[in-house]
């Protein structure tokens, strides 16, 4: 059963969710099993060498520890699971954050460092910028509380490679990304109404940037600047020369997103339909209202 949308969510076509998926939401959540399995899957901590293999075999013990102690995604409903899901496809298959590499995380960095991915993009002299991002969607208000509390500390990350850097582990700013599960209908949807057909296998399938200018784009730009730009001022405040490098590795990412997020907002501008569901969306998210600070 389907629970019923606000008249604000029905008239602009944001619906509600109920405790069983649509059709639709089945067909979205097979379409990203398959694309997360291609594009962004987990990659092992056997794969990175530059960890002795003693410490890996610990980790590996570590995480499956931590797995069961905090039961990873139970209490989740599957809607939460497919948006986050996802999330993590879309950000690197649609260039949500523009030239940035997103770099997939073991299950190790998830579950003892609470980091998805890793966002990467070169700065003018070549030097990576990089910025580590949890995502969520809809969690309870005691959970996206204690979400935020990590909102610019430095996420650790000890198995990480990238095209620009070799096996390393490394630290990068960290925000909370995401929003509520209950906009997965309105996103399945939109995923069905953009399907192309294989000419030679017959099969329907998702052109590479469906969503590529989606309103949520817009939502987790603003939401990754204006956590960065909150917390800076209060760590520069604290008179410490260990914060020198968390300042510095800040103030780098929002130079990087403030840009993609002009040149992101300067094309929606053009686009009064896509303006309008952006503003739409931000304003009945509750969960981007919490992650962006907007009250």
């Amino acid at each position: 059963m389907f629970s019923r949308a606000s008249s604000l969510q029905r008239t602009e076509g944001f619906g509600g969710y109920g405790e069983r998926l649509s059709n639709v939401e089945f067909n979205l959540n097979d379409d990203y099993l398959s694309l997360e399995a291609k594009e962004c899957p987990v990659p092992s901590e056997a794969e990175f060498g530059h960890i002795a293999l003693k410490q890996r075999s610990a980790d590996l013990v570590e995480a499956k520890s931590l797995k069961e102690e905090h039961k990873w995604d139970e209490g989740k409903n599957e809607a939460a699971k497919i948006f986050e899901r996802f999330l993590m496809v879309e950000i690197s298959r649609s260039l949500f954050f523009g030239d940035a590499e997103v770099i997939r995380t073991t299950r190790f960095d998830d579950y003892k460092n609470g980091v998805d991915l890793v966002l990467e993009w070169l700065d003018d002299d070549g030097n990576p910028v990089r910025l580590a991002v949890d995502l969520t969607s809809g969690a309870s208000p005691d959970v996206l509380e204690k979400k935020r509390q990590k909102i610019g500390s430095l996420g650790q990350i000890r198995y990480f490679r990238s095209e620009n850097t070799k096996a390393a582990s490394i630290s990068a700013p960290l925000v909370v990304l995401g929003i509520d599960a209950n906009f997965l209908q309105e996103i399945a949807e939109f995923a069905e109404a953009h399907r192309e057909i294989d000419k030679k296998t017959r099969q329907s399938f998702l052109p590479k940037q469906t969503f590529a200018d989606h309103p949520l784009k817009y939502l987790l730009l603003e939401q990754a600047i204006t956590q960065l730009e909150k917390v800076l001022p209060e760590i520069v405040s604290i008179k410490s020369p260990f914060n020198n490098e968390r300042i510095a590795k800040i103030r780098a990412v929002l130079a990087v997103l403030k840009k993609v997020n002009r040149e992101a907002l300067e094309k929606l501008k053009t686009d009064p339909r896509a303006l309008r569901a952006f503003q739409l969306l931000r304003t009945i998210s509750e969960t981007h209202k919490k992650l962006a600070f907007l009250g």
